[in-house]
């Protein structure tokens, strides 16, 4: 990944994946942090609701690996045995990497505010799941 990228995550054992630069030095941290990026974090990314996606992923990536056996030899048919058995690899390995932690996913929800420091976002996330 770039070093300019927002978000750099060294490994699964980094606890705040929200400091990302971390492993910087102060001279690169401090250009980072001036920059686009370094403002969406500090200013933005905090009033945001963010989200794991992780246990949620686990499970959809079992559904998947099930249904993708399941039409097994209606995806072959379409896509060939090795892309399918690749494909089926990748599901399993996902579903096991997300059930185990050592891979998440983070949904960060934004609106457009009307004005600073407003937003007609709910206080609490019960809209999503109804």
């Amino acid at each position: 990944m770039r070093d300019s990228a927002m978000f750099h995550v060294k490994n699964h054992k980094q606890l705040n994946i929200f400091d990302p630069w971390a492993h910087l030095g102060p001279k690169r941290r401090k250009l980072l942090d001036s920059s686009w990026a370094g403002l969406f974090q500090q200013h933005i990314l905090p009033q945001l609701p963010v989200e794991s996606l992780r246990r949620h992923y686990a499970r959809t990536c079992r559904a998947w690996t099930d249904r993708l056996e399941a039409n097994r030899n209606v995806a072959a048919g379409i896509a060939g045995d090795r892309r399918v058995r690749i494909w089926q690899i990748y599901l399993a390995g996902c579903a096991y990497g997300f059930a185990m932690g050592w891979m998440n996913l983070y949904q960060i929800l934004g609106s457009r505010q009307a004005t600073p420091g407003a937003t007609e976002l709910p206080l609490t996330r019960r809209w999503i799941y109804r």
